[in-house]
């Protein structure tokens, strides 16, 4: 009988656990503006008079949703993240980019190069660890052969598919360790409902405090966070015009504060930020998002 009945709670501890995260999970994604709330689309019109709501997207943050908004006023783009009660938490200016100031180099040149080509097929690469922020099951990255690699044939790929938005897949080298530096990696989006795409992360303390870029072709944006006890924080955003199943050249260069970002050569992002002065390097994509990483290259930055 004592068996039955721990039989039964059990069941019963599991059932509520699936159907609640069932329950979140529906609440998040993409929205049309017509489903948004009253309170969110005051404070947009309250924050920038005339605003017109482009696209939102809404996740479950620190146990509320917060709605994340794409805005334009008079040719002016802004990224807005606002609770369902009207509170704003970030605000920021989208850079609108033309034409990028070209880099003549897309690659890091010189330093630690990682090409994944003397890895086992189907495990993380020797001294790494894979690690998620936010909700849901541990992150899966593997080598794969992939024919249309930088360098043939492997390539490291985060091919987990959770079916939670807050939920941050991150692989990290775990004998690095770098203050300033140089860091690229070419990357390509393959696939994802919820999100596409990733970046770079370094600086990374532990799972919940590190730096990110990130490129994402369903948000046709290239972004720069700080995350800090598990939170997002946006430093900077640019619009640009992204493709899935293409390979793009990332490359960040961050200097006692100073983080800039460039993708394809090109510079669109430049942010100060204070919060993490050394840390270890890795790769990182959100949510659904399948992703392939090849010749990922690190350098230290020396002081002049």
């Amino acid at each position: 009988m004592k068996i039955l009945r721990f039989t039964f709670i059990l069941f019963f501890i599991l059932f509520f656990i699936v159907t609640f995260n069932l329950l979140i999970s529906a609440q998040e994604g993409n929205i049309p503006k017509s489903k948004l709330p009253k309170a969110v689309v005051e404070a947009v019109q309250k924050k920038i008079p005339g605003a017109r709501i482009l696209s939102a997207y809404v996740e479950r943050e620190e146990g509320e949703l917060r709605y994340e908004i794409t805005a334009e006023a008079k040719g002016v783009m802004y990224a807005i993240e606002i609770t369902a009660n009207g509170i704003i938490r970030e605000f920021s200016e989208e850079k609108m980019v033309g034409k990028a100031e070209v880099e003549e180099e897309k690659e890091v040149e010189g330093g630690k190069f990682y090409n994944f080509d003397s890895e086992k097929i189907g495990a993380l690469p020797e001294g790494w660890s894979a690690y998620v922020t936010g909700r849901g099951p541990n992150s899966k990255w593997e080598i794969q052969k992939m024919e249309d690699a930088p360098s043939t044939p492997n390539v490291l790929v985060q091919v987990s598919q959770p079916r939670v938005n807050y939920h941050f897949n991150v692989a990290v080298d775990k004998n690095s360790n770098y203050s300033d530096l140089e860091l690229s990696v070419w990357l390509k989006a393959i696939k994802g409902k919820i999100d596409q795409g990733g970046g770079l992360v370094w600086r990374f303390k532990d799972a919940n405090n590190y730096y990110i870029a990130r490129v994402n072709p369903l948000e046709n944006n290239f972004r720069v966070y700080k995350v800090i006890n598990g939170r997002r924080i946006l430093l900077q955003s640019a619009r640009i015009p992204l493709k899935a199943r293409k390979w793009y050249v990332m490359r960040i260069e961050n200097k006692g504060n100073k983080i800039v970002c460039f993708l394809d050569g090109n510079k669109y992002l430049e942010a100060r930020d204070n919060t993490f002065k050394t840390g270890k390097i890795g790769l990182w994509t959100k949510a659904d998002a399948v992703t392939a990483f090849d010749n990922l290259r690190v350098k230290e930055e020396k002081e002049e």
